[in-house]
């Protein structure tokens, strides 16, 4: 799948009601070698910055999750994978912040009036452009990692 496609599933996913983590994550099961729904229960605690407590963004959550799922460790005893990956996943979750100035919901949602890519009906909640970035961070990653 290319990277617009991948783009195009999460807004679709977004837009027709799920959370900002599930939208993000289920436009990658074509590489995860899990169905769609599992994918989507896994992500569906995370939305709203979890649980709607409005902290770490969702959509972040939703790249971490896909990482994980992808090139996570799984030897508790190997420190160096497990540094490693935790590394990588900052990787993407800083090129959001980067992009944002921030990786809390809160904070995001709280700017969403001086954000000029808003798109109606999210006017005030710019939600879409955030899964839309992190689906693109997210799929620009992974091609760097091959």
């Amino acid at each position: 799948m290319s990277t617009n496609q991948r783009v195009d599933k999460a807004k679709e996913l977004f837009l027709s009601g799920y959370n900002c983590a599930q939208s993000v994550a289920a436009a990658f099961t074509d590489l995860t070698q899990l169905d769609e729904k599992t994918v989507l229960k896994m992500a569906s605690s995370f939305g709203g910055g979890v649980g709607h407590l409005k902290e770490v963004c969702g959509v972040v959550s939703g790249m971490a999750l896909i990482a994980g799922l992808l090139y996570g460790d799984i030897d508790p005893a190997d420190k160096a994978t497990k540094d490693a990956h935790y590394e990588r996943v900052q990787m993407v979750a800083l090129k959001f912040k980067d992009e944002f100035g921030t990786l809390i919901c809160r904070d995001l949602l709280d700017r969403a009036d001086k954000n000029p890519k808003q798109e109606e009906p999210y006017a005030s909640r710019p939600c879409l452009v955030y899964v839309e970035n992190a689906a693109e961070i997210l799929d620009s990653w992974i091609k760097q990692q091959s």
